[in-house]
């Protein structure tokens, strides 16, 4: 039995519980074989049909896409609902949690939403988990230069610092600021392209740092996600240090030292 299909109660699975199973696929089979829907959604109640002028409350609400992914590619919007999916009605969020678990990468299935009143076939392409939603292991990676330190965004850290689902990089978790001279960057960043290249791991960064140093190039280009949205700055390639101690790793709340 599956992970998800033996821990989920319709109690629990009525709200963001649920989300883990379309965001990220089941657990039951190998990693190479987990579907990949790329879509995070709620479920639909007597009052959120009521406000839209459905009937029934049946479907399930998406909130957020991945970008690129399959519910993207496949042309799922936010605010749609998604009636059925693989063929199978999705009169309840077992029934959402059991359809998901059976699918694989490699997929072909069919979605029918509604959208402004009106009901739209869709045809998704499911992938296997591209290998920036695949962080289950903490790491860290300290840029001396700049006073900073990167940690990759497993799921606890995502949690504890309040990082919008559908961002993927990696978050700047200590700033030193003694160095906020050199640095645009500051503690909560999250830094999701490098010079266009997407990032999830903290040694992509500090090897594009290393790359564009060795070129003489005088900066980086960095796209960034903080609370008020997404914007492009530039991280200066300093030639010469300033110096002081290297930021120190950065721990969870009751974590240990190692």
């Amino acid at each position: 039995m599956c992970f998800f299909a033996a821990r989920f109660r319709p109690a629990q699975v009525f709200g963001i519980v649920a989300l883990y199973v379309i965001a990220f696929g089941a657990t039951c089979v190998n990693a190479d074989e987990r579907g990949f829907l790329g879509m995070q959604v709620q479920g639909n109640s007597p009052k959120i049909a009521a406000a839209m002028g459905i009937d029934t409350a049946i479907g399930v609400l998406v909130r957020d896409i991945s970008v690129d992914g399959p519910a993207a590619t496949a042309g799922i919007a936010r605010g749609d609902i998604i009636l059925s999916l693989h063929g199978v009605t999705l009169d309840t969020f077992e029934r959402l949690v059991q359809v998901a678990g059976e699918l694989r990468a490699g997929d072909e299935i069919d979605v029918l939403v509604l959208r402004l009143g009106k009901k739209i076939k869709l045809k998704m392409a499911v992938s296997g988990w591209p290998d920036g939603w695949q962080i289950e292991k903490s790491a860290f990676a300290a840029q001396p230069d700049l006073g900073l330190t990167f940690a990759a965004l497993t799921p606890k850290l995502r949690k504890h610092l309040g990082i919008r689902w559908g961002s993927v990089g990696i978050v700047v978790s200590v700033f030193n600021d003694m160095f906020a001279g050199v640095t645009p960057l500051r503690r909560g960043d999250v830094v999701l392209q490098v010079n266009q290249q997407r990032v999830w791991q903290p040694q992509q960064f500090l090897d594009a740092y290393a790359k564009a140093k060795e070129q003489g190039r005088p900066s980086l280009l960095l796209l960034v996600e903080r609370n008020d949205g997404f914007k492009y700055i530039l991280q200066p390639i300093v030639s010469e240090p300033i110096g002081g101690p290297a930021p120190p790793a950065f721990k969870l709340p009751g974590q240990q030292g190692g």
